[in-house]
């Protein structure tokens, strides 16, 4: 799996496409049954953090429209009976509307980032900001944390603390908790990633890959196939530096794709996983393993096979797969459809054939009351510490099954609200 994660001021929010979907009820159930409760998630007090959030952040679907690069693959969806939805985004600036090489990041702040919604200067003194500082470990004494020990560059100093939130993504929090010397068997253990893989299509006709909306599009048709998993289909804002990680040709065929970029449109399927990994303490370094299991992969090739289908249905003269070698159809071979599409189920479970990346990371410190169970209780505080809690997506005590952006902030929200 190729780990698709970065650090910044405002986190994931500040290159995240703005994609803000909120928790399907369904999930917050299953957290509830995952954690023993009773209208603990799925409560109207949890509800009431989304709707706060998705205000502060102004998500509405009136800040998106569908692009260009996306209305053939809804139009083959449609063919193949897959209904879509518009996602709703979190933008500040319309004029800004049409985003799509704005991947990594944009310097206009257009989108509402946490950094740009929660730490205005009018609310926040910015300079208690420290970007380039890192928390090394907490110093614990009497199960309470008494100091956090920081490093900027060459320089470390030990600053008293009262209390600790800790918010540091699902990568980064077990690691801290766990170079403090902190002890629970389900610490960095329950990683969940949302695997993402991906489907290109050409036409003859302009596609224009990189304007409009990054994502204008959705279809959740799949995201409940088995058992309250899934996954989701979505447009992509198809940059060079993400399709070629993916789409492992060699250097001619690279040329022939850059020469033709702009009659290609992408899709990708997300998965809600039951998959898990662990991170792995070895300090300094940052390990992380992640076990994809067959269950999971039958929902990513079914996904894959939806979107090649669709392609196919609304046109596409080539369609390739994101695998390695890459499965590559054109109309102009010898290949039917449905043995390029044999060829594509016949990956299924091979290893290292399908390209992934990590679409999100969660559930790696998961809450539950039973300390035996989960690295937090109902309330963000960390068993066994009297002072320090855990406020973002490593709570979560299974994988959202949409993008989390939401979740992750309304999490927040909730918790904040206990400490």
């Amino acid at each position: 799996v190729l780990l698709l994660a970065g650090k910044s001021v405002g986190g994931g929010t500040s290159i995240n496409w703005t994609t803000s979907l909120k928790t399907p009820e369904n999930i917050l159930k299953e957290w509830d049954s995952l954690t023993n409760q009773d209208n603990y998630f799925n409560s109207d007090a949890f509800k009431n953090s989304m709707d706060y959030v998705c205000k502060k952040l102004n998500v509405s679907e009136e800040n998106n429209k569908i692009p260009h690069k996306e209305v053939k693959l809804i139009e083959g969806l449609e063919k193949n009976d897959i209904g879509y939805k518009i996602i709703p985004r979190n933008l500040s600036n319309l004029d800004y509307l049409d985003d799509g090489f704005s991947t990594f990041g944009s310097s206009y702040e257009s989108r509402n980032s946490s950094y740009t919604s929660w730490f205005s200067e009018d609310t926040f003194d910015q300079n208690n900001i420290y970007s380039d500082t890192n928390i090394k470990r907490l110093v614990i004494s009497n199960n309470r944390a008494t100091h956090i020990e920081v490093q900027n560059g060459s320089n470390s100093k030990k600053i008293a603390v009262n209390k600790v939130i800790l918010s540091a993504g699902a990568l980064n929090t077990p690691k801290i908790l766990m170079d403090s010397g902190y002890s629970n068997k389900q610490l960095g253990k329950n990683l969940k990633l949302h695997p993402v893989s991906g489907v290109a299509g050409k036409y003859s006709e302009e596609q224009k890959p990189w304007d409009g909306s990054m994502q204008g599009f959705y279809s959740d048709k799949f995201l409940f196939k088995n058992d309250n998993y899934g996954y989701l289909l979505e447009g992509l804002p198809m940059h060079p530096s993400l399709f070629f990680p993916f789409f492992p040709n060699n250097s001619d065929s690279y040329e022939s794709f850059i020469k033709d970029y702009n009659y290609w449109s992408g899709g990708i399927v997300l998965t809600s996983d039951t998959s898990s990994g662990s991170i792995v303490n070895k300090s300094p370094q940052h390990l992380w393993k992640y076990d994809f299991n067959k269950f999971d992969h039958d929902h990513l090739i079914d996904g894959l096979v939806n979107l090649v289908n669709a392609y196919h249905s609304s046109g596409a003269s080539e369609i390739m797969v994101a695998s390695s070698p890459t499965l590559h159809w054109k109309e102009d071979s010898k290949e039917s459809i449905e043995d390029f599409i044999s060829k594509v189920n016949s990956i299924k479970h091979q290893p290292f054939r399908i390209l992934l990346g990590s679409a999100h990371q969660m559930g790696s410190a998961r809450i539950n009351p039973d300390p035996s169970k989960g690295v937090v209780d109902l309330d963000g505080k960390v068993h066994g510490l009297e002072n320090v809690y855990i406020t973002d997506s490593s709570v979560f005590p299974r994988c959202s099954g949409v993008n989390p952006m939401i979740s992750i902030q309304s999490m927040s929200h909730f918790l904040t609200s206990k400490i």
